[in-house]
């Protein structure tokens, strides 16, 4: 209903012919049938005005005044109707609300009653527990049986009021949706009351127009005319768009409806596309993690094998580098483990007293049991000494399970000091190999070149992008174990020659040419053939 009312406003708001609509929409609620005295009313204003429309004769002046004097007790006798239709709809609303607040205190007293029902019965259960152990008395538990029963049914009248004040809220929100439907419909209709009293006074001041200008009668009365079959139009158009304005109702009721079921599909599908995407992104994360920690692993073993791979001159510091790093790791991972080693035995001994403290505890609430059972004429002092070593016990457990979450700390450092040891065996193993490639290097002649050294710095600078510093510093590496000479360096564009000059070969051309350059060089070279 209020999607249909809403839409039917609009419809009022941007098309002004068809502001008669809306009111009858709004008033076309199923639980007050308020439409039927304004639509009557309606159909007869049109009913009376469709004879003097139809006659091709001239209107006189009395008919025209008697048609608006019946016009305007329509609408005061409408605005009449509706006005006590409101009035009604206040009293049964504030009945409502009587009602309501009734309900809800009688709810309140039931749950007040009820719980402390519910006390009595913990009580006496607490009572009757301890005395059993004494002696098994029938009378008490046909008590508490007694208090059980009327325990459930004030839980029952407790759910029936719950229930019956539900219900109350629902009919309240309808008739406010009509309240407010009404309001509406009585704002159109003053308005409707304002264009009246102008249209009289514009009546008014036709009439005056009219006993002054008797001469020009004809005139108007063709004009009348016209201005009755276009009223006929307007009418056949204001009927064209009630029954487009019925057709959009229908519509909005059909896709409100619509609505639901996919709002309903469509939570129904996030929800199971949110339990995937969380699962999914679990997942990528997970992965991207191992993806990550792999391609560190080989960024570093690139690194070392480019560390590794340097000029001959360089491969001893670099070795001794290597020593000092891994010598560094070894005594970092002795450090860390040290600091497990420490935090291990000062958590366990943190155990160790907080289990103590805990037999502790539990030891003192025996015993004060003990005393609660023996004094029961002191059970409120002893329930609130209970409770403050509960509440010690919640602190234990609290310290408990920050001793789990500190026992998961030293699991993940043991976690890194194995990967560090792990790290520090691959720096031995590259330190070993590098040992073994300088004796062979110092072997072999100087002038001898690592084919599988150059192919690789080769591959790796082709698969670097442009703008990347180790594309310059591959092709440095390659340059220095090739030992290019000056112009080499400044045709691969490793160096610059002095005073910005361009270096030229023997011809006089520069060694750098562009494509354009050299496509003009070649297409001379083929025209001078072809000449000769």
């Amino acid at each position: 209903m209020e999607n249909n009312s809403s839409n039917e406003a609009e419809l009022g708001s941007t098309k002004p012919v068809s502001q008669e609509k809306p009111q009858a929409a709004v008033l076309s609620d199923p639980e007050t049938n308020a439409s039927d005295g304004w639509d009557e009313q309606e159909s007869d204003l049109w009913d009376e005005s469709e004879p003097a429309s139809t006659t091709n004769g001239p209107l006189t002046n009395n008919g025209h005044h008697k048609k608006e004097v019946e016009e305007e007790n329509h609408t005061e006798d409408a605005l009449a109707e509706l006005r006590s239709r409101l009035s009604r709809c206040e009293i049964e609303i504030s009945e409502k609300r009587r009602e309501l607040e009734l309900k809800s205190e009688e709810l309140a007293q039931k749950t007040t009653e009820l719980d402390s029902k519910e006390q009595e019965l913990t009580e006496l259960r607490a009572i009757s527990s301890k005395k059993l152990e004494e002696s098994d008395s029938e009378s008490s538990q046909k008590h508490i049986k007694e208090l059980e029963a009327e325990l459930e049914a004030t839980k029952k009248e407790r759910d029936d009021t719950k229930q019956q004040l539900e219900g109350f809220l629902s009919k309240i929100s309808s008739m406010k949706t009509v309240f407010q439907n009404y309001k509406v419909t009585q704002s159109e209709l003053e308005e409707l009351k304002s264009e009246m009293e102008t249209v009289q006074a514009e009546s008014a001041t036709l009439k005056s127009e009219v006993e002054s200008l008797k001469s020009s009668k004809g005139n108007l009365e063709t004009q009348l005319h016209d201005k009755e079959e276009e009223n006929q139009s307007l009418k056949q158009t204001l009927e064209q768009l009630k029954a487009q304005a019925a057709d959009l109702n229908n519509e909005c009721d059909r896709l409100s409806s619509q609505l639901t079921n996919l709002r309903r599909e469509y939570q129904l599908k996030e929800e199971t596309g949110q339990d995937e995407k969380y699962s999914l992104e679990n997942e990528v994360s997970r992965l991207t993690k191992k993806l990550n920690e792999q391609k560190h692993a080989y960024n570093e073993l690139e690194v070392a094998q480019e560390e590794l791979t340097m000029e001959n001159k360089n491969l001893s510091a670099t070795i001794e580098e290597l020593s000092n790093k891994v010598e560094q790791k070894e005594s970092e991972i002795s450090h860390y483990a040290q600091l497990v080693e420490n935090s291990e035995e000062k958590w366990e001994a943190k155990v160790k007293e907080l289990d103590e403290l805990v037999k502790k505890k539990e030891q003192e609430i025996r015993i004060l049991e003990e005393e609660k059972a023996g004094f029961q004429s002191q059970e409120g002092k002893h329930e609130a000494i209970i409770a403050d070593k509960d509440e010690e016990i919640a602190k234990l457990k609290e310290e408990n399970s920050k001793i789990a979450s500190l026992q998961e700390e030293v699991h993940t450092k043991q976690l890194i000091i194995g990967k560090l040891r792990h790290e520090a065996v691959i720096l031995n193993e590259h330190l070993t190999k590098s040992m073994g490639m300088l004796k062979q290097q110092s072997n072999q002649s100087k002038n001898t070149v690592d084919r599988d050294l150059i192919s690789n710095l080769f591959l790796n600078f082709l698969q670097f992008p442009r703008g990347d510093t180790k594309k310059f510093e591959s092709l440095q590496l390659i340059s220095d174990l090739l030992e290019w000479d000056e112009s080499r360096r400044v045709q691969a564009g490793l160096a610059h020659t002095v005073g910005g000059a361009k270096a030229r070969d023997e011809e006089g051309r520069p060694l750098r040419q562009s494509f354009i350059s050299l496509w003009t060089d070649f297409l001379e070279k083929e025209s001078s053939k072809t000449a000769k």
